[in-house]
């Protein structure tokens, strides 16, 4: 995109634009001089290199670092570069843990809109970059995309490769967050493409790239082979940050295409490697225990797997990581769900429902993309308009310069001259219109993409909630029956003691204790009406339909119906009943006849097909 908006207007001020780059980069040089000594700039230089060292895996070591950043910013507040390597690195640090600091991220915010930039055009991006950084971690896609893309143009209008890079990792990141993987993937390979093997971004781009390309079908094994290859050469270079998200990228792809023992292999793997050098990180923490969480609960180590639930919910809430804190809280709500704890289940579920009904508000991407084309566009004839007038302004006053400075033959040169920047015009015109129609194709086809994905999440996440809500009303509805026999059985164990009492001949004391409990025990709501209210939630118009067929059913043939179609055996309806077996084979076989059924139709068949 910074490429289609600079070619719009370079025929008018590119030489101007370089030219001035390299003024004020040039300037900034001989402020940084002038008011940090050499001392000074080569400490804080250094402090950023271990910073960027470590920022990922020791954080609490980066962040004791960015103290002494803001040290020597402190002391030299005039000095634009300082203070914007400082915040960059507070924003980096917290990205690589997915913190959530609005306090930083309103400093920075600040600083976008009060510092005078104009002559210091690198930090004008770098702060741009930050914002992004900030308003990904908030969860702020929209704005986070907008201005990811606005410092990509700075940096590229510079010439600079490396914070190109970096900021083409940034939007393919927020990509792949709002789940627009083609997009993601198109950025990670124009980043890929300005690295050099002999830079330190270099395999960390690698991996971003490769571990997206393993969820295109077309591509997953050549890409999991690329990861996997470049695991020798990390070793050897021990580097250990990317040693371990390679391992854990690694780990759970395998494992989420069903490859389980590869996975935990490779998981292991990284796990050593982040012991090994103490991992301090939030989000790994917070991933690392739901990973052994799902892992323990696929075992069947419930206790174990509960443990590392709650460990990756602390983690995601002490980074404020809204992503995290929901697998935390899906993962809670399936182990309490296989420990029977039905109330705890639904509990973590329905926090997770809620949480998730936010995020994906929050996901934006599709019209940040269109309003951002809207805005180049309007920049761009804007700009144009201008440039224009100024040539033309200039034109009008060389041409008033040459009638009252030279002779007819000066005058012969300035009309070939406005000829010329008319045809130049023309080509602008052409070349304007050409680009716009291949932007506008650009876009419809990534608005088709990005719609069939959302669509497509859309249904899949339609059709979980049904599965939830269905599952949830079969469980109401068996509680109900229960409820519905309690009194049959109740009034049953009366009436036996009632036989019991009038056979002794006497009034009978425990009889009467008997009587009592039975009668404080009975509901005297409708249980019926209940069952027949949760049934309906599940099975809509199904008794409505029995009486159509067979007007004269009873209440208790239709209760019957009921189980068969719920799918209870007969033992179980025999137990919940007080009756034998056997009356329940003569239940099906009238019921058979009453519905006109051959022997070879299934009485369960013809139920569950109302």
């Amino acid at each position: 995109m910074g490429r289609s908006f600079q070619s719009l207007t370079k025929c008018f001020h590119m030489r101007i634009s370089y030219r001035a780059c390299s003024f004020f980069f040039c300037s900034l040089c001989l402020l940084n001089n002038a008011f940090a000594g050499k001392d000074d700039l080569k400490k804080f230089d250094s402090i950023v290199n271990a910073i960027d060292i470590c920022a990922f895996t020791k954080a609490t070591k980066a962040n004791l670092l960015t103290k002494e950043l803001q040290r020597i910013s402190m002391m030299h507040p005039d000095n634009l570069y300082f203070s914007a390597q400082t915040l960059h690195w507070q924003a980096r640090i917290n990205y690589l843990q997915n913190i959530s600091d609005s306090a930083l991220t309103g400093k920075v915010l600040a600083a976008v809109n009060t510092w005078n930039t104009d002559d210091h055009p690198f930090e004008k991006a770098l702060l741009d970059r930050t914002l992004a950084l900030c308003y990904t971690v908030d969860g702020d896609f929209a704005n986070a995309f907008k201005i990811a893309l606005k410092a990509f143009g700075e940096f590229e209008a510079m010439n600079d490769t490396a914070s190109m890079s970096n900021a083409l990792n940034l939007l393919g990141n927020i990509c792949g967050k709002t789940q627009n993987r083609n997009m993601a993937i198109d950025y990670y390979r124009k980043a890929f493409a300005l690295t050099k093997p002999s830079e330190r971004r270099y395999y960390s781009t690698f991996i971003v790239l490769y571990t997206n390309l393993s969820y295109i079908s077309k591509e997953k094994e050549p890409a999991i082979d690329s990861l996997i290859s470049i695991i020798p050469v990390l070793e050897k270079q021990k580097d250990t940050s990317d040693l371990i998200t390679v391992c854990f990228n690694l780990g759970t792809r395998l494992m989420s295409g069903g490859n389980t023992e590869k996975g935990k292999f490779y998981y292991f793997k990284g796990e050593k490697y982040a012991e090994e050098c103490h991992m301090d990180n939030l989000l790994f923490t917070s991933m690392s225990c739901y990973n052994m969480g799902a892992m323990l609960l696929a075992e069947g180590n419930l206790s174990a797997a509960l443990q590392n639930a709650y460990g990756a919910q602390t983690a995601a809430i002490s980074s404020k990581n809204s992503e995290q804190l929901s697998r935390a809280w899906v993962l809670l709500s399936e182990i309490y769900a296989k420990r029977g704890n039905n109330d705890s289940s639904y509990h973590y579920l329905r926090k997770y429902s809620l949480l998730q009904n936010k995020l994906m508000d929050k996901a934006k991407m599709i019209e940040v993309y269109q309003e951002y084309i809207s805005m180049s566009l309007e920049s761009a004839k804007k700009e144009l308009t201008i440039a224009q007038q100024n040539v033309l302004l200039r034109n009008k006053q060389f041409i008033i310069f040459i009638i009252i400075a030279i002779s007819i033959i000066i005058m012969i040169t300035l009309f070939l001259i406005v000829v010329q920047q008319q045809k130049r015009n023309i080509n602008q015109q052409n070349l304007l219109k050409e680009t716009e129609n291949k932007e506008l194709a650009n876009r419809l086809q990534h608005e088709k993409r990005i719609k069939t994905l959302q669509e497509e999440k859309y249904k899949l996440e339609q059709e979980k909630q049904h599965q939830q809500l269905e599952s949830k009303a079969r469980e109401i509805t068996s509680y109900s029956l229960l409820l519905t026999n309690k009194n049959e059985v109740l009034q049953h164990i009366s009436e036996v003691a009632k036989q019991l009492a009038n056979h002794s001949g006497q009034s009978n004391e425990i009889y009467q204790k008997i009587n009592d409990i039975v009668r404080n025990n009975i509901s005297i709501d409708t249980n019926w009406s209940e069952f027949v209210a949760h049934f309906d939630k599940v099975h809509p118009k199904f008794f409505d339909t029995l009486k159509a067929i067979c007007p004269d059913l009873t209440e208790h043939s239709l209760r019957m119906c009921a189980y068969f179609r719920m799918g209870i055996s007969s033992k179980q309806m025999a137990q919940m009943l007080n009756v034998a077996p056997s009356n329940i084979k003569q239940i099906r076989y009238r019921l058979k006849k009453r519905f006109n059924l051959s022997e070879n139709e299934n009485l369960d068949d013809f139920l569950r097909s109302i």
